[in-house]
C-alpha cells in the first residue's frame, strides 16, 4: 500500500507526446497516428497553450457520420482537456481517468505545460503484486456488454456501430463463433489507408486471432498475457467457449477505484482526532464515522441486504435527509423501477411503504437517464417551472439528489436522496460523502450480484452433473475413461457389473489388465500403442475380457477420442457392450446351419406368408431336384 501512495504521474506517465495544431488536416493527423502508434494528439494554438486533444474515438465518431477529409482539428478534438499535475497521486489520477471516463489524461508540469500522457497502459505496468491478489481474477474485471457485427457487414456500416455503441472494439461473429476483432486503431488505420468504406466487409480486415482468457484465470497471468501479445484487451470465454465478456486494460485497473476508496478512507481517519477539537469540522467527523461503519459492516458483513439496510440508514441520518431511496431500474428503457431499500424520517414516508415499484413519468426518465449518462450526482430544486414540479409536490421534496452506481448489471442503479423541509444546497463534503457511500454500495451490489451468479451458476452446475450421472448410471452400455497412459479414470456401474467388480473397483487399472489370458493383454497393450501413435479414425474393437471370477467375457467397444480446449489430445471415452450371450447363440446357429447343410435328407422351408414361397432349401433338396437355390428360393413348391 506504501509503494501503491507514493506513485505520481510523472513516475508512470509516458513522455512520447506529439502536438498538433488547430488547423491540422484530420487525413494528416490519421497519418501522424499510424505511423507514430500513438492513440492520441494533443493540440496547440499558436502560443503554444494546450486547447485540445484528439484521440481515436473522435476520429471514429465523426468519421461515421460525415466525410473528415476537409475537417480540420479544431473540428474533431475534445476541449476543453482533462489534465493533471505530475505530482499527482497515482491512484487520485485514475480516479479522475474514471470519473471522466477517458483513457487519456495529459500531465502538465507547475507551468501548464504538457509534459507527458497518461493511459490505461501506464497504469497496468505499475500494478503491484498485492493488487493483482487483491482482485485475483478476470471474473472481477470482466465487461460482459459485447458488441458484435457480421462478417460480411460493410466498413461503413461498421462505422456507425463504433460510434453509435461508443465502442472501442467490435468483435466480427457470434458469441459462439468469434472470427476476429476490430479496435479504433484498426478503424484509423483504415482511414489513412483510404479503403472504400462500402464495398470493404469487417471480414477481411479484420484482426485474428482473437486473444483470449477463460473464466477463473488470474489476474496476473491476463497482465502478462496482454504485455506479451502486445494487445489492449483480452476476450473472457466461459467453459463452453463461448464469449462471455471482454477485458481491457482499463477494466483490468478498475480494482484500483476500490484502491482509492480506501486511502480516502485512511485519510478521513488521519483527520478524526483534528476533527474532535475543531467544532466547525463536526459535520466531517459525523461523516467520518458513517463510512467508518459502512467499511466496518463490509469487513465483517455475512448479508449484504442487511449491509445496504442498514447503510442506507446512516446516509439518511448523517445527511440530515428526509428520505433515501436505492433504486434499481427494471429495464434500460427506464420505464419503472424497483425500490431495493429506504429509509424516511416519519414525517415523510416513502414510496415502499406502498409498493416496491416506481413508474417513472418522463420527466422522471430524463432525469435518471442524465444522472447515469453523465456518471455524476444530479442536483434539483422544485420550482414551478421544474419538469418534475408535480412529482415534487406529491412527494414533499425541495431538493433532489440522484447519485448512479457502478455495478455490472444491463439496468442501471442509483441513488435518490430527498429533503423536504427546505431547500438544499450541498456542500462539498455532503457531495464527497454521497460519493463514498455509492462507492460502497456498488461494491456491495457487484457482490451480490457476483455471489448471486456463482449460486445460480453451481446449482445449474451440479443438477446438470446429477442428471448426467444419473444417466450413466442406469445406462445398460459400461461407459469408460482412460487416460494417455492406458490408466482407468471413469468407469460406471454397468462397466463394473459387466466384469463382476464391485463399484470403483476399476479405477486405476490399466486397460490391458483386463485381458482375459496373457495374449489377449499384449494384443490390447499393442492396440494401444498404435492408436496413440497414429490415432486413426474410431473403429469398434471386439475383444475378450476376463470376469472377476475368471470367466471370459467377450465384449465390443465404441471409442472416441478426448481433447481439452487447446485441442490436445488427454484420453479416450468408450462405450462398451457385453456381446458373450450374442456371439453364443451366433455360434450356436452356425452349428445348426453346418448340421443341416451336411443331411443326406433334403429339407425344404417355406414362409407361411402370401403364396407359401421357399426361403430356404438345403444342398441335398438341390440334388434331388435338380434345381438350384436360385431356382428354388421365392417360387411356391407346387412347380417340382
Amino acid at each position: 500500500m506504501d509503494n501503491f501512495h507514493r506513485l505520481t504521474l510523472q513516475s508512470i506517465c509516458s513522455c512520447s507526446l506529439v502536438s498538433i495544431a488547430t488547423d491540422t488536416f484530420a487525413s494528416d493527423i490519421i497519418r501522424i497516428m499510424r505511423e507514430q502508434r500513438l492513440s492520441s494528439l494533443i493540440v496547440l494554438d499558436l502560443s503554444k497553450k494546450l486547447v485540445g486533444i484528439v484521440t481515436e474515438s473522435n476520429i471514429i465518431h465523426v468519421a461515421s457520420s460525415t466525410d473528415i477529409s476537409s475537417l480540420l482539428a479544431a473540428d474533431i478534438m475534445t476541449s476543453p482537456v482533462i489534465s493533471a499535475p505530475s505530482d499527482m497521486p497515482y491512484h487520485e489520477a485514475y480516479h479522475l481517468l474514471t470519473q471522466h471516463d477517458i483513457r487519456h489524461l495529459v500531465v502538465v508540469n507547475n507551468e501548464e505545460q504538457p509534459i507527458g500522457i497518461a493511459t490505461p497502459t501506464d497504469f497496468i505496468h505499475h500494478l503491484g503484486i498485492e493488487y493483482l491478489m487483491e482482485v485475483k481474477y478476470v471474473d472481477n474485471v470482466i465487461d460482459h456488454k459485447l458488441q458484435f457485427v457480421p462478417a460480411n457487414a460493410s466498413l461503413k456500416e461498421t462505422f456507425r456501430l463504433f460510434s453509435k455503441n461508443k465502442a472501442n472494439c467490435l468483435l466480427i461473429g457470434s458469441r459462439t463463433n468469434v472470427q476476429g476483432i476490430l479496435t479504433e486503431k484498426d478503424i484509423v488505420r483504415l482511414l489513412d489507408e483510404k479503403i472504400d468504406l462500402d464495398t470493404t466487409t469487417a471480414q477481411t480486415v479484420m484482426n485474428t486471432p482473437v486473444f483470449n482468457v477463460r473464466y477463473g484465470t488470474p489476474l496476473s497471468e491476463a497482465r502478462e498475457q496482454m504485455i506479451a501479445q502486445g494487445c489492449h484487451r483480452l476476450l473472457v470465454t466461459d467453459e463452453h467457449g463461448f464469449a462471455a465478456g471482454i477485458i481491457t486494460r482499463k477494466g483490468l485497473i478498475s480494482g484500483i477505484e476500490s484502491r482509492y476508496i480506501a486511502l480516502l478512507q485512511e485519510s478521513v481517519l488521519k483527520l478524526n482526532h483534528q476533527l474532535d477539537v475543531a467544532e466547525k469540522e463536526i459535520q466531517e467527523s459525523h461523516f467520518a464515522q458513517a463510512l467508518e461503519h459502512v467499511a466496518a459492516r463490509m469487513l465483517s458483513a455475512t448479508d449484504i441486504n442487511t449491509l445496504l439496510s442498514e447503510s442506507i440508514t446512516d446516509l439518511c441520518r448523517v445527511l440530515c435527509a428526509d428520505r433515501v431511496s436505492l433504486l434499481l431500474a427494471n429495464d434500460t428503457e427506464l420505464s419503472s423501477a424497483t425500490i431495493l431499500y429506504e429509509s424516511c424520517s416519519p414525517n415523510f414516508p416513502g414510496a415502499l411503504a406502498q409498493s416496491s415499484q416506481l413508474p417513472f413519468t418522463e420527466a422522471m426518465k430524463e432525469a435518471v437517464q442524465r444522472t447515469i449518462e453523465q456518471q455524476s450526482i444530479f442536483i434539483d430544486h422544485d420550482s414551478p417551472t421544474s419538469p418534475l414540479h408535480s412529482i415534487y409536490q406529491q412527494w414533499k421534496i425541495k431538493t433532489l439528489f440522484n447519485a448512479p452506481l457502478r455495478i455490472p448489471r444491463t439496468n442501471p442503479a442509483f441513488l435518490s436522496v430527498h429533503f423536504c423541509k427546505e431547500i438544499r444546497q450541498p456542500s462539498s463534503s455532503e457531495l464527497r460523502l454521497l460519493q463514498e457511500f455509492t462507492a460502497y454500495f456498488s461494491s456491495a451490489m457487484t457482490s451480490q450480484y457476483l455471489q448471486e451468479r456463482l449460486a445460480q451458476d453451481i446449482k445449474t452446475r451440479k443438477a446438470t452433473e446429477q442428471h448426467l450421472q444419473a444417466i450413466l448410471n442406469t445406462l445398460p452400455h459400461g461407459i469408460q475413461e482412460h487416460d494417455l497412459n492406458g490408466r482407468i479414470t471413469f468407469s460406471n456401474p454397468a462397466y463394473h457389473k459387466i466384469l463382476g467388480y464391485d463399484a470403483g473397483e476399476l479405477i486405476g487399472k490399466y486397460v490391458w489388465d483386463l485381458g482375459f489370458d496373457t495374449k489377449e493383454r499384449k494384443k490390447t497393450k499393442a492396440l494401444f500403442s498404435k492408436v496413440l501413435a497414429e490415432q486413426p479414425f474410431p473403429f469398434p474393437i471386439e475383444t475378450t475380457k476376463a470376469h472377476k471370477n475368471g470367466s471370459p467375457v467377450d465384449i465390443r467397444l465404441n471409442w472416441s477420442y478426448q481433447y481439452d480446449q487447446q485441442g490436445g489430445l488427454t484420453g479416450f471415452l468408450a462405450v462398451i457392450t457385453d456381446i458373450t450371450q450374442q456371439n453364443l447363440i451366433e455360434n450356436e446357429l452356425l452349428i445348426k446351419d453346418r448340421a443341416v447343410r451336411s443331411t443326406e435328407d433334403g429339407i425344404l422351408i417355406t414362409s407361411a406368408q402370401g403364396d407359401l414361397p421357399i426361403i430356404y432349401a438345403n444342398p441335398a433338396i438341390e440334388e434331388m431336384t435338380g434345381y438350384s437355390q436360385e431356382e428354388l428360393l421365392g417360387r411356391n413348391s407346387r412347380f417340382m
